[in-house]
């Protein structure tokens, strides 16, 4: 009996394998369709997604996902594949369309800003080090003048914990194209920990740095 119940599972399972394949949504495709640049995290194998200022941390087993600075749960969670690729559920991959094309409209200047010039199209470069004793990173760096950059930092404290969000802020390029900023570091500081800061903007290619904790690149 305890055999025949066991093949029965055994049978089970190999029958819905397929379906979950063909159910499955490739997450670097659709981040190729919806314009995401797309980056693996840390030792839990975490994956940012980040596009015109937003950016999204997805990790694989757990139905909890940050979009900017809140939490949102998907219906299932995600699956790393040994192919460098994550699986999503198909109501998960129109809830990140769905962010983006929100995205697109709410960066989108109305009729009473038409009048106001908008930054060009560019690319953003960064960089960050950390402050001596003020457990807070000064960011630097260059993008299209007058350009709204959005700063998240991300943190790896250890690696059985996932990817934290640590800070989100925003600031503006002058009108040489050069911003810079204070991001802090705490209340999650940890000597050692591994951050990790990205710029994004609306049109703009965003831009990402790494730095560990305590001065040591």
């Amino acid at each position: 009996m305890r055999r025949t119940l066991a093949a029965l599972v055994s049978l089970i399972a190999m029958a819905s394998l397929p379906v979950l394949a063909q159910g499955s949504v490739s997450l670097e495709r659709l981040a190729h369709r919806d314009g995401y640049a797309m980056q693996w995290l840390g030792p839990e194998r975490s994956v940012c997604l980040s596009r015109d200022g937003t950016v999204i941390v997805i990790r694989p087993g757990s139905q909890l996902y940050d979009v900017n600075a809140h939490v949102e749960i998907a219906d299932s969670a995600p699956v790393a594949t040994d192919a460098g690729d994550m699986l999503v559920s198909p109501a998960f991959a129109r809830r990140l369309t769905a962010l983006a094309r929100i995205n697109r409209v709410e960066r989108r200047p109305g009729r009473a800003a038409t009048a106001r010039p908008a930054p060009g199209e560019g690319t953003i470069v960064v960089i960050a080090r950390e402050l001596e004793g003020r457990h807070a990173l000064l960011v630097e760096g260059s993008a299209p003048q007058n350009a709204r950059i959005t700063l998240t930092l991300l943190a790896q404290i250890a690696p059985e914990l996932p990817t934290v969000l640590l800070d989100r802020s925003e600031t503006q390029s002058d009108i040489n194209g050069r911003f810079s900023a204070v991001v802090p570091l705490s209340p999650d500081y940890m000597p050692g920990s591994l951050v990790t800061l990205y710029a994004t903007g609306d049109g703009l290619s965003s831009a990402s740095t790494h730095l560990q904790l305590d001065g040591a690149l």
